[in-house]
């Protein structure tokens, strides 16, 4: 496939939003659909239909105030969205905030400490990474979906086959 034809297929691909997210962030090519994880995944056109990667890749975003409270009164259902996330292939919580953020702020009796220490936890018991996006959510959301699509259905090379390749050079 060409360069023009891969730049057409990422031109169409679609950001999927979950119904449910109260404030979602906005993009030129979305549409709202009842995700099972997440609140965004990636969409391509074919044939007059969307087929959504809900299966496969699923972004969660959270605000820092958001933080303090899935740290505390509402860990057990975060807990079982992160069950859900860590079944897919690709999974994220991208946060619209920074490290220093949490540092200087206290939401409710939940410390900053004990936010970090769950962050952490959950990075390792759930394989979900956690995206400080800062100010910059908007993007990384974007971004992730948008590189999704030129690895997964552009065929760009991936670390593992780099990692196989230099595996036959050696040969």
């Amino acid at each position: 496939m060409g360069k023009l034809g891969k730049e057409k297929i990422i031109k169409e691909f679609v950001i999927v939003v979950d119904t449910r997210e109260q404030q979602p962030l906005m993009f030129e090519k979305m549409v709202y659909k009842v995700l099972p994880a997440g609140d965004y995944t990636a969409g391509y056109p074919v044939g007059g239909r969307l087929l959504s990667f809900e299966k496969i890749i699923a972004i969660e975003r959270k605000r820092v105030p958001e933080l303090f409270i899935i740290c505390g009164r509402e860990r057990e259902r975060f807990e079982d969205e992160l069950k859900k996330l860590s079944l897919l292939q690709y999974k994220y919580i991208v946060i619209e905030g920074n490290l220093g953020d949490i540092a200087n702020s206290q939401y409710s009796c939940v410390t900053p400490k004990v936010v970090l220490s769950s962050l952490c936890s959950w990075t390792i018991k759930y394989n979900v990474p956690f995206i400080f996006a800062g100010k910059s959510i908007h993007s990384v959301v974007y971004k992730l979906l948008e590189f999704f699509i030129k690895y997964n259905i552009l065929g760009f090379k991936t670390i593992d086959d780099l990692e196989q390749m230099k595996k036959w050079e050696r040969i």
